[in-house]
């Protein structure tokens, strides 16, 4: 999924995250096997390879280009503008992202089935499963029978939250205890082999913003993150930065929130974690607006533009000009019956008085076509959505964020 046009591997995590959220909340019965494929250096057979890559439909220059790279190919290594001696690449052809998780309907004959899958999967690709780490979820009347699955695949039993791609997996909100491990690897694993007494202010600030801000990435992606942990984290990159990992305490000299500024504005640009997150979770957002029946829009809630109309409302969306119409013509909003009017019926403002005129010759202009509505993103040309765009202007124009965005 990673790889396909218009897709996220984050996307991965979200339909686990999801199915396991509705076989709780429905009570519904199913079975979610995580399997854990080993590292596949020298073990992968190249003809299992190629037979795959003629499956799906790939020319056999294509297929003659993957032999000779991952077969015949020299690498050489460019470190400091030097380039090292060139070695001859070998098997190492890994899956990409080695957690698979397969779904399965409460029946034990189609697990016995999957389990000859794997099986045959192994002895014709020359993968191995990983037999310490694969564990098996049961949901519903399915838990009746756990051990029964749990002997068929030869696993144990798991427990949650579980990681995915990094990401702990729960059927419900995460608690403070679960939070504690992300926070202990944010704090001991990774600040406890610094030794920021023997780097300058200048490193210990790149550490900061492409290390220490860069580890929690995958989760401020995915969950809107509790404020504690967040001032945790920004408790520990403020303590690395003024204390150098002494253990002696320091004065902070400034608070954080002048450290987060960008530097034309006094402060260092360390990134603002609650900024980042809020960025980072509004790309889901502006990506399901902009997909059918997936979230509901509020009048006015974004830039709005489509041919077709009949998502858009004359006054409250911003679509003609730079700012909602009702701003322009408020004595009209006030008195209009329907104020949320789409502009596909755009007909209804032409029995208007006299005061509508204007609106109607701005209005009418605009040409209709039988095609979907889509927001688009103010901030670049383009009119996609970027995170940095969101986290740029939301630091420039100095604005206060609510806490439900």
């Amino acid at each position: 999924m990673a790889f396909l046009l218009g897709r996220n591997i984050m996307e991965r995590a979200v339909i686990l995250h999801e199915t396991l959220h509705e076989l709780h909340k429905k009570k519904q019965n199913g079975i979610v096997f995580k399997v854990d494929f080993e590292k596949a250096y020298d073990k992968v057979r190249w003809d299992f390879l190629q037979q795959t890559l003629r499956m799906k439909g790939l020319s056999p220059k294509w297929c003659s280009w993957v032999q000779s790279f991952v077969q015949q190919g020299n690498v050489g290594v460019k470190v400091n503008d030097q380039v090292g001696s060139y070695f001859q690449t070998k098997k190492e052809f890994v899956k990409y992202a080695d957690d698979t998780v397969i779904f399965l309907e409460h029946d034990i004959e189609q697990a016995k089935n999957l389990k000859l899958l794997l099986c045959t999967f192994e002895q014709l690709s020359g993968l191995k499963i990983n037999f310490h780490k694969r564990e098996v979820f049961c949901f519903g009347q399915a838990k009746q029978q756990e051990e029964a699955y749990s002997h068929l695949f030869g696993c144990s039993l798991g427990s949650f939250p579980f990681r995915y791609l990094g990401i702990p997996m729960h059927y419900r909100k995460l608690s403070n205890k679960d939070w504690a491990l992300v926070e202990d690897r944010f704090e001991k694993k990774k600040l406890s082999g610094w030794k920021g007494k023997l780097l300058s202010i200048g490193g210990r600030l790149v550490l900061i913003n492409f290390v220490l801000s860069s580890l929690p990435m995958f989760m401020l992606f995915f969950f809107k993150v509790p404020k504690g942990v967040l001032q945790k984290m920004d408790y520990c990159r403020s303590k690395f930065y003024w204390q150098n990992d002494q253990h002696r305490k320091k004065y902070r000299l400034a608070r954080s929130e002048i450290l987060c500024q960008p530097k034309d504005q006094g402060g260092l640009g360390i990134l603002n974690p609650n900024l980042q997150n809020k960025c980072l979770l509004s790309k889901w957002h502006f990506k399901l607006c902009n997909e059918d029946g997936q979230v509901e829009k509020r009048p006015g809630d974004s830039l709005l533009v489509g041919p077709h109309g009949d998502q858009m409302t004359i006054l409250e969306d911003t679509w003609l000009g730079n700012q909602p119409l009702k701003l322009k013509y408020h004595s009209l909003f006030n008195i209009v019956r329907n104020k949320h009017a789409t502009v596909a019926e755009k007909s209804v403002v032409e029995r208007q008085t006299y005061r509508l005129a204007s609106l109607v010759l701005r209005v009418s202009d605009v040409t209709l076509q039988e095609k979907n509505d889509v927001f688009i993103w103010d901030l670049r040309r383009n009119g996609s959505f970027s995170v940095r765009s969101m986290y740029k202007y939301l630091v420039n124009s100095n604005v206060s964020v609510p806490q439900d965005i």
